[in-house]
């Protein structure tokens, strides 16, 4: 009988012969191993569950009522998070879990299913099969591009549980064949919308109850003092946290009408902190200079994650895309003005994102265009049915939103009149 490590080897080494292999080949290649080494068996004493969370910061602090709820359903239990590093920050404070393991190295989307393979087999050994784990829940709804239900597998837990395939048809025809490393698929009814309540779902589906659907956002009282040392004097009586970028070049507003919305508001004489990535400063320099001077304070790409949510935490409005410090500023209960590329005239349902990321339980105005551009209008099933436009490599139907429409949004949460 081979080792896991020798099993696991030849599985590699099939896969640079070939230059593929099958769900099949991973079990047959594994399955013995894990059974021979007792993973596969009750291990007794408190249940040992992993939670595999490998997308993004907005999934995971909307995924923080599931890990609450998840710890009043198992408070005995040894409940461990897998993440990637870039959002380990924005979870390592998290009261519920017993242990948050970073995905150090983990691939990015354009690598290949040979580089995925490679960091598992690199991963795994020590970060999972050690830990004997019982369970490994997937509560991401979407479609795994992560190979998050292949890493369950590997990691040598006894049951392993996620979302089927067959919760829509892109899923169900980009990860064929997933639900067969599963010891269970669950499958969500249409009336399950948002991420939260997907989340939640989830639990509901293995037989537990939830007490409640609020998100949470933890910070340490160091984030807090360290985000207010950034601010300058001219924001102790409040200011406006605005979200300069997103991830995706399609749901990113323009930087031009962005500071024309944002000169709207310059009579509320709130400072505006501008907050984005290190990849976004330089749109955040573009709007610091299109502005009056000393209206901006650009903190762009130089604070760490948590103090980024701590400005936006104590922000007297928070203004942005469908990007992680939105559901942040949700989180921490601010007044908030998004807007999403989703165009009003194409139809939203359990796919779009607006309908299962907007700013959840939170007083907030969500902007869309109100029609797509021509080459948007043909409904597709897919990528473009998520945020209802095709646009892939700039911002496109997101440029309908005038920027007036968000000034305004803005000044009527501020109290302020309209503009003339």
């Amino acid at each position: 009988m081979a080792t896991l490590s020798e099993a696991f080897d030849a599985l590699l080494a099939q896969l640079r012969r070939d230059g593929r292999v099958t769900f099949g080949d991973i079990r047959r290649a594994m399955e013995p191993a894990f059974q021979a080494t007792g993973h596969r068996a009750p291990q007794g004493g408190p249940l040992r569950i992993l939670v595999v969370r490998l997308d993004e910061i907005g999934d995971n602090v909307l995924n923080s009522a599931f890990l609450r709820e998840l710890r009043l359903n198992f408070p005995q239990a040894q409940i461990d998070l897998l993440v990637k590093t870039s959002v380990f920050p924005i979870v390592e404070l998290c009261p519920y879990v017993d242990h948050v393991i970073q995905a150090e190295g983990f691939p990015g989307a354009s690598d290949s299913f040979d580089a995925y393979m490679t960091w598992m087999r690199q991963f795994v050994p020590y970060a999972c099969w050690p830990r004997f784990y019982d369970a490994c829940l997937l509560p991401r709804w979407d479609i795994d591009d992560s190979c998050a239900t292949i890493l369950s597998f590997l990691s040598g837990a006894r049951e392993r549980i996620g979302y089927s395939i067959h919760v829509y048809p892109w899923k169900e025809e980009t990860t064929r064949g997933y639900d067969a490393l599963l010891t269970r698929a669950v499958v969500s009814p249409p009336y399950v919308v948002h991420e939260v309540e997907k989340n939640l779902f989830f639990l509901r589906a293995l037989g537990r109850k939830v007490q409640s659907d609020r998100i949470e956002l933890w910070l340490s009282q160091t984030d807090v003092d360290a985000a207010q040392r950034r601010l300058p004097h001219a924001a102790s009586n409040g200011y406006i946290a605005v979200a300069v970028g997103t991830r995706e070049p399609r749901r990113t507003y323009p930087v031009e009408k962005l500071a024309r919305a944002l000169e709207g508001l310059a009579d509320a004489r709130l400072p505006f902190v501008l907050l984005g990535s290190k990849g976004e400063a330089a749109a955040a320099k573009r709007i610091e200079k299109a502005l009056p001077r000393g209206c901006a304070v650009n903190l762009a790409g130089r604070m760490p994650l948590r103090e980024s949510a701590a400005v936006v935490s104590r922000a007297r409005l928070y203004l942005g895309g469908d990007t992680g410090l939105t559901h942040i500023a949700a989180a921490a209960k601010r007044p908030i003005v998004a807007w999403y590329c989703h165009p009003m005239d194409v139809g939203v349902n359990v796919v779009s994102a607006v309908a299962r990321f907007y700013p959840w339980q939170a007083n907030a105005v969500v902007l869309r265009p109100e029609h797509a551009l021509p080459e948007c209008r043909t409904p597709q099933h897919g990528f473009a049915e998520i945020a209802g436009c095709h646009s892939r490599v700039a911002p496109h139907c997101i440029k309908e939103i005038a920027p007036e429409r968000i000034t305004e949004a803005a000044r009527a949460m501020l109290g302020l009149p309209r503009k003339e």
